[in-house]
């Protein structure tokens, strides 16, 4: 026997129950289940009066799982927040709790992508050696490897990159959301970065 659809606040607390929803969230997910507007609208204002649909609370803990999970920036965050619906005071206080400097946050997602990459290299090298792959193939890694690993993991003598070696580095945190001065102060802090930092800074000028 099939079992009867669940009421309007029925389905928007089991919604809430699988993670928060924003208002406007909420309400356009229980329209597409085909509940009546004027329906939606009681249930979440009796959501609301129970401190179960609360827009600025959604936010908060989104925008700080964002920093601290994903490594996103004000910029990045902001975008998501309102692309999910939140309201604009929600989004305001959300982003007001967030630390005023960027540059700390920028240090650690530069960091993580740089080990990624110093591990894909070393893996590269070593298949390399091990003779995987076709001879051109092996070349093309034993350089890949041995640029990247040197130049970003070790950063030894005689080892800076070259400015466009970290234009990923630059690109990956503007998609992150974080801004250009963070960026350059970032760049500036690798070896042999000064240069990219610098050309990063010419672009923005």
């Amino acid at each position: 026997m099939r079992r009867p659809a669940p009421g309007c606040y029925d389905q928007a607390v089991e919604l809430l129950g699988q993670r928060p929803h924003f208002r406007r969230q909420l309400a356009q997910k229980l329209a597409r289940r085909g509940y009546a507007a004027e329906e939606i609208e009681r249930t979440l204002d009796r959501l609301a009066e129970q401190g179960y649909l609360d827009d600025e609370q959604a936010a908060r803990g989104f925008a700080a799982g964002r920093l601290a999970h994903d490594g996103e920036g004000r910029v990045r965050i902001e975008a998501e927040l309102r692309r999910r619906g939140a309201a604009a005071g929600a989004v305001e206080a959300a982003l007001a709790g967030l630390p005023h400097d960027e540059l700390p946050a920028a240090r650690r997602v530069a960091a993580r992508w740089l080990a990624r990459r110093g591990d894909a290299s070393e893996h590269a090298t070593r298949s390399a050696a091990s003779g995987h792959g076709s001879r051109a193939e092996a070349s093309k890694s034993e350089r890949t490897g041995r640029s990247e690993v040197s130049e970003h993991a070790r950063g030894g003598e005689g080892s800076e990159p070259a400015p466009r070696d970290l234009a990923p580095l630059a690109r990956h945190l503007a998609r992150k959301g974080f801004p250009a001065h963070v960026i350059v102060a970032v760049l500036s802090e690798q070896p042999g970065g000064e240069a990219a930092a610098a050309a990063l800074e010419g672009d923005e000028s």
